[in-house]
């Protein structure tokens, strides 16, 4: 394998590897955040209800002569409350397990004289409480947002290099298409955008993105020109077979990527219809310029 696609190779390996990982880590972060907020919603009837059932029962239970063993039994497994003792009353409080309300009440003996209870949207919550975005706080999330603070200056570093070097211009214009290939994907795995067409569109930092893949496609295309124009390149598709088997393998893993992956694979199929627009223009300019060379005379 040739050094240049070995390194590249490797990149795109670590890169979309990266990217994968932190668009599985944000799903599972918004999976548990879906099934949480369900939850809740479906516990907040249900624990209103059941809050009134209880009031209702304990009117029932306060003409108990028995009405703190009668509490003890429904409400603590027979074991009596823990009491806070009053001027005239014990007073003890219950909280149910499942919804979050809470229960109060007054006793003198073994009577309910009084009793009462709390409910609110935060009951249910203080029960089960939202669980923590990890996605946030996580070793991958700081990576990636430390790259993306500095990925667009370094962008810019071979910029001239791309532009201006004619020795080292292809060099310069694959490391400038690679800088901005990280930046897309450390800006597109955001854990506050989806990874849906709605959730790519509202996140701004793609279309500074796409302007620097642009920029580097040109300059790739610019400086790939004249080896292609040595090769004497065909604007007609022409693949081998192994380049075929090797498209084929890379799609299928990024299909096997999910959603993530669909998105790579619509940008990598946008980007190369632009860079093969781009070189074909770049080529044919080149060939249709007079060389400045002229051909000897052969003798008849």
């Amino acid at each position: 394998m040739k050094p240049r696609l070995l390194i590249w190779s490797l990149f795109l390996l670590t890169v979309l590897g990266f990217g994968w990982y932190k668009s599985i880590e944000n799903r599972l972060d918004d999976e548990r955040q879906a099934a949480w907020h369900a939850m809740v919603n479906r516990l907040n009837p249900q624990g209103l209800e059941e809050y009134h059932r209880q009031l209702e029962r304990l009117r029932e239970i306060a003409n108990e002569p028995d009405a703190r063993q009668v509490i003890a039994r429904e409400y603590n497994r027979g074991e009596e409350l823990p009491v806070r003792p009053l001027e005239s009353s014990d007073e003890a409080f219950w909280i149910d397990p499942n919804y979050g309300f809470r229960l109060e009440f007054n006793f003198v003996g073994n009577k309910l004289v009084a009793h009462g209870g709390s409910w609110n949207a935060g009951s249910i919550q203080a029960i089960h409480p939202q669980p923590p975005l990890t996605s946030l706080e996580s070793p991958v999330e700081k990576l990636r947002r430390g790259v993306t603070r500095w990925i667009f200056w370094v962008w810019l570093i071979p910029l001239p290099l791309a532009t201006v070097s004619k020795r080292y211009g292809l060099i310069g214009a694959e490391l400038l298409f690679a800088l901005a290939i990280t930046a897309n994907i450390v800006w597109l795995v955001a854990p506050n955008y989806e990874l849906t067409v709605r959730g790519i569109f509202s996140n701004d930092r793609l279309a500074l993105g796409a302007i620097m893949l642009l920029v580097s496609l040109f300059c790739l295309a610019v400086r790939a020109a004249p080896s292609a124009d040595a090769a004497r390149w065909s604007v007609r598709p022409q693949f081998k077979l192994r380049t075929l088997m090797l498209a084929m393998a890379g799609s299928a893993l990024l299909l096997g990527m999910g959603q993530f992956g669909y998105v790579i694979l619509a940008a990598a199929l946008v980007c190369g219809g632009f860079f093969w627009i781009l070189l074909s223009v770049v080529v044919a300019i080149r060939r249709q310029r007079p060389s400045g060379r002229v051909r000897p005379a052969i003798a008849e």
